[in-house]
C-alpha cells in the first residue's frame, strides 16, 4: 500500500504492539478487526489468533471493504470520544 494511503488508515487504527514482522493495530471502535502493516507497507488483516489470514489490502478502498463486510460500519465511523 502506498505511503499516502497507510497515513490515512492509522487515523482509524490504534497500534497495539510492533515487533519484528511489523506493527499490529486494532479498529479504534472495534477490536475485533486486526491489521498488520509489513516493514514492507503491506497491510493484512488478522484472524482471532492474530495470524495473517493471507489477504493483503493492497487499496484503502479494499481495506475499506473488508473492513465493512466483517463488521457491518463504515471504517471511518468513529464515535466523539476517538476524535481529540
Amino acid at each position: 500500500m502506498e505511503i499516502k494511503d497507510l497515513n490515512e488508515v492509522v487515523k482509524y487504527f490504534k497500534e497495539y504492539t510492533s515487533k519484528e514482522d511489523g506493527k499490529y493495530y486494532f479498529h479504534k471502535e472495534d477490536d475485533n478487526f486486526n491489521i498488520i502493516i509489513t516493514p514492507d507497507n503491506n497491510l493484512y488483516q488478522l484472524n482471532t489468533d492474530h495470524e495473517i489470514w493471507g489477504i493483503e489490502l493492497d487499496t484503502i478502498d479494499k481495506l475499506r471493504i473488508r473492513f465493512k463486510s466483517f463488521i457491518g460500519d463504515e471504517l471511518e465511523n468513529l464515535s466523539d470520544r476517538w476524535c481529540n
